[in-house]
């Protein structure tokens, strides 16, 4: 997880394609997260924390389930399909999903499939793709060092970005991708996104490899995720002395809106894109999306900083 400074709230935004984007923040947890994964329909959140537990939240912040772990070093990577998964210093562990626990040394991330996962382990000096299913694991050897690889999944492919380059994965061969550390994959569009951290480049890639488009996002690209059944594609960015949060059209590339966020070292959404996760060092913030015919706005409350609720762009 990449570590920022949280910086003031500036609160501005700018409808650029006539899709406004509308934020309402609906709530928060306070804790430092090891992991956020929001459910499909955004009705419930998925979170990894420091104190070694993983804990379910409504929208608002609310707790409800607490899912606890065999071990201290809980972690969660993944929600959808109506399933959630996490892990621990002894493997894999889903939530609503028939594979229960799945002993597995060095996970360091993982992603749901439709059949099972993807799980990134590094352990006895071998860095490797784990794929998950109802007839066993079936491993890849990406080579000795993980370094700062991070997954998502596509169909039966795993998109992997690294310091060294994104790349999609399965158990027969392996495609490059541009950009590097950051990568997140659309099974909506069927479309792949990655990015340098700390880079001002956004791309989009066919399942193929294929390029689409790329965008100079003007700021340094912190995290990014896609926004399903939206059809837009998100990123948290920095600029100067402030954090934003950029939404894009999915297909084209196209700046749809940009909003102010405290700077966010990790987001998360749910599948339906009408739920967004801004994580900072501390704080989980929790916010409704509409992104349809609305007129951009801005909902941001901070307790911490004495803020009412505001909105702009009328």
């Amino acid at each position: 997880m990449h570590r920022t400074t949280v910086l003031a709230l500036a609160v501005f935004a700018t409808a650029c394609s006539g899709r406004g984007v509308v934020l309402e923040h609906e709530g928060s947890v306070w804790t430092s997260a090891r992991g956020v994964a929001i459910q499909d329909d955004g009705e419930r959140v998925h979170m990894g924390m420091d104190w070694g537990t993983t804990c379910a939240f409504d929208l608002v912040g609310d707790f409800q389930e607490d899912y606890d772990f065999p071990t201290e070093t809980d972690a969660i990577h993944d929600a959808r399909f109506g399933a959630a998964v996490g892990s621990s210093s002894e493997g894999l562990h889903f939530i609503g999903h028939d594979l229960g626990d799945v002993p597995m040394p060095g996970v360091i991330s993982a992603a749901l499939t439709e059949g099972g996962a993807v799980a990134l382990t590094e352990f006895g000096g071998r860095c490797e793709l784990q794929f998950v299913g109802g007839e066993g694991v079936t491993a890849v050897a990406l080579g000795e060092d993980c370094g700062g690889t991070e997954i998502d999944a596509l169909g039966g492919a795993a998109v992997v970005g690294a310091a060294s380059g994104a790349r999609l994965v399965t158990a027969d061969g392996e495609v490059a991708l541009p950009g590097a550390e950051l990568v997140v994959a659309n099974r909506v569009s069927n479309l792949v996104y990655s990015a340098a951290y700390w880079g001002d480049t956004l791309y989009a890639a066919a399942a193929d490899g294929s390029p689409l488009w790329e965008v100079d996002v003007d700021g340094r690209l912190i995290d990014i995720d896609d926004m399903g059944a939206a059809g837009l594609v998100v990123a948290s960015v920095q600029r100067a002395h402030e954090g934003g949060i950029l939404f894009l059209d999915a297909t084209t590339g196209e700046l749809v809106d940009e909003l102010p966020v405290p700077s966010a070292e990790e987001i998360a959404t749910s599948e339906d894109g009408e739920t967004l996760a801004v994580v900072t060092e501390w704080e989980t913030r929790l916010y409704s999306v509409e992104h349809e015919g609305a007129k951009a706005r801005f909902y941001a409350t901070a307790a911490a900083a004495g803020l009412t609720p505001q909105t702009v762009g009328d």
